[in-house]
């Protein structure tokens, strides 16, 4: 997946808007958990600020955090596949879920994108998004033509 950051086993993702609000939310888990900041380089903090308060707002409710990836699925195949894969595990001698699961680590071992299973550092993730910034001619605003954005902003909510 593009524009992804790790943190605590967490996947966030990284998107831009007209806005000139830098925004993401934690992935791969039920919770509605969002951050956004001004800049590309406080992006991660937001994100690791983020999961820090999911965790935390957890523990003070007393109820598990989530996890991404708990390790099943439900996949829908159609009867002719699913038909398929149960013969073939039978003549094997295992069962569909070990059949599933070997021809996915092959399909991703082989056929799948070069980024899978591989998350991207920060700054790999901030300078992909700079350098496509730069291609389609943006100029990312200074540090005071934002703060004068956000009080406007927040002066139309009084």
């Amino acid at each position: 997946m593009k524009d992804t950051m790790t943190y605590k086993g967490y996947t966030g993702s990284a998107h831009y808007d007209d806005d000139r609000i830098f925004y993401g939310k934690i992935e791969f888990i039920r919770d509605l958990v969002r951050y956004e900041s001004a800049d590309v380089d406080s992006l991660h903090s937001a994100f690791t600020e983020a999961v820090d308060d999911y965790l935390d707002l957890c523990q003070q409710e007393g109820r598990q955090p989530e996890q991404p990836f708990k390790g099943t699925f439900n996949v829908r195949m159609g009867s002719e596949l699913h038909r398929r894969a149960s013969l073939c595990a039978k003549e094997k001698g295992a069962d569909l879920n070990q059949v599933v699961k070997e021809a996915l680590e092959q399909y991703l071992a082989g056929a799948a994108s070069p980024s899978l299973g591989t998350s991207r550092s920060y700054q790999e993730l901030m300078a992909d998004i700079r350098a496509r910034q730069q291609v389609r001619g943006h100029k990312p605003p200074t540090r005071e033509e934002v703060d004068v954005a956000l009080h406007s902003e927040r002066e139309s909510w009084e």
